[in-house]
């Protein structure tokens, strides 16, 4: 997967070859909003939409800085706080393997050198189900796990 997704949206009749470039960036086919349809503003802001709840989206993130010294991977929280509601922490699992299905969850993608924060895939679901959730990486207390 490359670091930054690319996300195409063709806007014709006739626009397939696009799927090559949504496939190099990442998410695999393009978009395609038809100008013949009865409503192509309509068809665009779908497509839009469909990018904003993208499975794609929001399952990765960097690690930031410390605001002083150097970074201490034992002391990171992830945190979800839907619309209108209050902060959930995530729980930390070692790898993929401690995600399940109902739980959860986050871990590093590497447990050596930490660069990014990947989350469970239940997880990541559930964040790209249309709903606004608000993902925060936390720094300063114990992991939770």
């Amino acid at each position: 997967m490359p670091p930054i997704l690319t996300f195409v949206i063709g806007v014709g009749a006739s626009l397939t070859s696009l799927n090559q470039i949504a496939a190099s960036g990442g998410t695999m086919q393009a978009l395609i909003v038809d100008t013949g349809s009865s409503d192509p503003g309509g068809d665009f802001l779908a497509a839009l939409k469909k990018i904003n709840t993208s499975p794609a989206l929001g399952c990765q993130y960097a690690i930031p800085a410390p605001p002083s010294g150097p970074p201490d991977y034992t002391k990171v929280n992830v945190e979800l706080t839907p619309e209108n509601s209050t902060p959930t922490a995530l729980k930390h699992v070692a790898d993929a393997s401690g995600c399940t299905p109902t739980g959860g969850g986050w871990f590093y993608d590497n447990n050596t050198k930490p660069q990014q924060i990947i989350l469970c895939g239940s997880t990541c679901t559930s964040i790209n189900n249309g709903v606004s959730v608000e993902v925060d990486v936390v720094l300063g207390c114990a992991s939770i796990g």
